[in-house]
């Protein structure tokens, strides 16, 4: 009877991906009544009267549902959340925990937890040099992460209060992946997912990623902050920042080397910026074959500054859809503002991209959209303005260095009228908006489609240029996406954007591919465990 019931509760959680998105957000609330309270010291932790728990000096281990705070502050010590425990709620109020050798906080496999960082409170995780087992492979207790998330688990880290965090041996958080049955390399047993909201994070790893999430990392809502050695911000399949509908988070990725990498990002609300020596935002994996890659903005605002690469580059497509992006890209190079392997989209956001051009690009621009160029069109620290024909100021913003090519498209722009470009308050170009800006030749018919992760072929991707050339060896393409490396065969537009949303007052209104590939999981996970 109980696995009837779970199954059933897995089927509904099926359905809720398919017709709805994420809760937009999670309850901050806590039932104080029943919980354990835990203080942290030096020398071991003190415990209300309670079960489901057991502590071995000063590491807490939790092997049953229940609510746990915890508090004090610790030198060396954990806390773990035994493989398979569902129910978890672990608030942090007010504790300090760092580890010498291992995860402060670590959740087991096919955990189900819920980290609650307490209204009011200040807590702080950190750990040593050693919890890296590349670095140390003798060191059988690394975790290579200040919050480890092991793969098949739902970790949700919300809340009102503050929290710190000081990786020194590799990630500072690193979310689970997908956990897959032991005789088969796709079938999926438990999905993994991180989900990020509310609270005040901020984030230091000085040996490697920020916030790395192994299969579906969402980030909805609260103010994160994050330096990290290596990338800001990375999931290894789909990243989702923010919710149709809602403020959505404020993101500030201050130094990486990548700022924000995922195979499909989607921005829907909130306030991005991001600073980076290479790629400032980057749709890849290196490690996936035959698939479409994607960064899809539907809202907010993103700002992206790269000193090398490219400001937003992606292995795919780049769709903006709606909010407002600038990508200043490097000053030099081959690294471009905006830079796609099957083309850019230009279809509803107010995008200002600017730098130089390194290398051609291929944009399909459902709103017109300006292109200057010449030489000292903005300066560095100085202000660079869009104007139209009458000197109305559309667009103006601080250019972080100087830029010899700007591209500029809004909803505001009027096919064939022209438009000035002002650097520091002096005319520098003017240039007439156009549909066809940044491109020739003209669309021809989609390509195939792109594998998801463990799911159908996406929409045809996008190409250069002319008619429609081959997509990534998945399903058939739709919607008569953009062809690539051709002449002037291309035939009438879609009268819809591949990768556009439905307009929906739902949060989280995720990429369909993404939500076939997610369905196809879980109905694998519900197969197997009909098995046992």
């Amino acid at each position: 009877m109980k696995k009837t019931l779970r199954i059933t509760a897995l089927l509904a959680a099926a359905l809720l991906i398919m017709t709805g998105p994420l809760p937009a957000r999670a309850s901050q609330e806590y039932d104080p009544a029943g919980s354990v309270k835990l203080v942290f010291t030096d020398s071991g932790i003190s415990a209300t009267s309670g079960k489901g728990f057991k502590i071995e000096g000063t590491d807490l281990i939790i092997s049953s549902s229940g609510t746990y705070v915890v508090s004090g502050s610790c030198a060396d010590g954990t806390i773990s959340v035994r493989k398979g425990t569902e129910g978890v709620t672990l608030v942090l109020e007010g504790l300090t925990l760092s580890s010498s050798d291992s995860a402060p906080v670590c959740c087991g496999k096919e955990t189900h937890v819920k980290i609650i960082v307490s209204s009011g409170s200040v807590n702080t995780l950190g750990d040593s040099e050693y919890n890296n087992d590349e670095k140390y492979p003798k060191n059988g207790r690394a975790e290579n992460a200040v919050i480890k998330c092991k793969d098949g688990s739902s970790v949700i880290l919300c809340g009102s209060g503050e929290l710190n965090i000081v990786s020194r041996g590799k990630n500072g958080i690193r979310g689970g992946g997908d956990l897959y049955a032991e005789d088969s390399a796709s079938e999926v047993v438990s999905p993994g997912s991180l989900t990020i909201q509310d609270l005040t994070l901020n984030v230091k790893a000085c040996a490697g990623d920020g916030i790395k999430g192994n299969a579906l990392l969402n980030i909805l809502s609260g103010r994160i902050t994050v330096s990290a050695d290596d990338d800001g911000i990375k999931s290894e399949y789909t990243l989702n920042i923010g919710s149709a509908g809602t403020q959505g988070p404020v993101i500030s990725v201050t130094d990486a080397v990548e700022g924000i990498e995922a195979a499909v990002i989607n921005v829907y609300s909130g306030e991005v910026s991001v600073s980076a020596s290479d790629d400032g935002i980057n749709a890849a994996n290196s490690d996936l074959e035959n698939f479409s890659f994607e960064y899809n903005q539907y809202g907010g605002y993103v700002r992206v500054a790269c000193s090398g690469g490219d400001a937003v580059d992606s292995n795919g497509t780049i769709g903006l859809y709606g909010g407002t992006i600038e990508a200043w890209g490097p000053t030099a190079g081959d690294g471009d503002p905006l830079d796609s392997e099957y083309g850019t989209y230009l279809q509803g956001a107010t995008v200002l991209a600017a730098g130089h051009q390194g290398m051609p690009q291929s944009f399909v621009c459902g709103t017109p959209a300006a292109v200057f160029t010449g030489t000292g069109l903005g300066t560095k620290g100085g202000t660079l303005e869009i104007r139209d024909s009458s000197s109305k100021v559309l667009y103006a913003c601080e250019a972080p260095w100087n830029v010899s090519y700007v591209i500029f498209s809004s909803p505001e722009l009027q096919e064939s009228q022209t438009y000035l470009l002002f650097g520091s308050g002096a005319q520098k170009a003017e240039a007439a908006a156009s549909s066809q800006a940044g491109f020739s030749g003209g669309w021809g018919p989609g390509g195939p489609g792109g594998q998801g992760s463990n799911g159908p072929g996406g929409p045809g991707g996008p190409g250069m240029n002319g008619p429609g050339g081959p997509g990534m060896n998945g399903g058939p393409g739709m919607n008569g996406g953009p062809g690539m490396n051709g002449g002037a065969q291309g035939g009438t537009p879609p009268e819809e954007v591949p990768g556009a949303p439905e307009e929906t007052e739902e949060a989280v209104p995720e990429n369909a591919a993404v939500k076939e590939g997610l369905l196809a999981r879980i109905l694998s996970w519900l197969r197997s465990l009909l098995r046992r």
